[in-house]
């Protein structure tokens, strides 16, 4: 049996949660937060996590539209071994996953995790406390634009 194409939809909201840190329940609860506004005909939403705690690993997650009582679940989608959140590869990874997975018209890419600030002079986000790795401003820019993420790509 042929499996289906995915459906083209109008967004996509693909979130990198980089919560290999003292983050990770903060995470978990943002994850249960996009679940209760849910997917739709028009969006797609995606979640990569990585958390400290019980499950060592990455976990891909479909966000799914409300069900008939109005609730929107995590649905696993992947489970993939501990990789190093702060690594740009791994944000470029998971970006290509998505973008094939989640075809859109437009795109919202979120990298959540702790950051330096934009006035900090290191300017770094995606602290994994694992490796003790972080991306700088350009790292994340560069992961995206070779993910096919670019500011005039819709």
């Amino acid at each position: 049996m042929a499996a289906n194409k995915p459906q083209k939809k109008h967004w996509a909201l693909l979130a990198y949660i980089a919560g290999d840190n003292d983050l990770s329940d903060f995470a978990l609860s943002d994850v249960t937060e996009m679940c209760k506004e849910g997917s739709s005909e028009d969006i797609h939403v995606s979640v990569q996590i990585d958390t400290q705690g019980d499950y060592d690993g990455l976990i891909r997650y479909e966000v799914t539209p409300h069900d008939f009582d109005g609730v929107g679940y995590r649905k696993v989608i992947e489970r993939k071994p501990e990789a190093d959140s702060g690594s740009s590869k791994c944000l470029q990874e998971y970006m290509e996953f998505a973008l094939k997975r989640y075809p859109s018209k437009n795109k919202i890419a979120v990298v959540w995790s702790h950051g330096s600030g934009f006035k900090a002079v290191s300017r770094d986000a995606g602290f994994d406390y694992s490796s003790g790795n972080s991306m700088d401003m350009n790292e994340i820019v560069k992961a995206l634009s070779n993910a096919g993420i670019t500011k005039n790509n819709k």
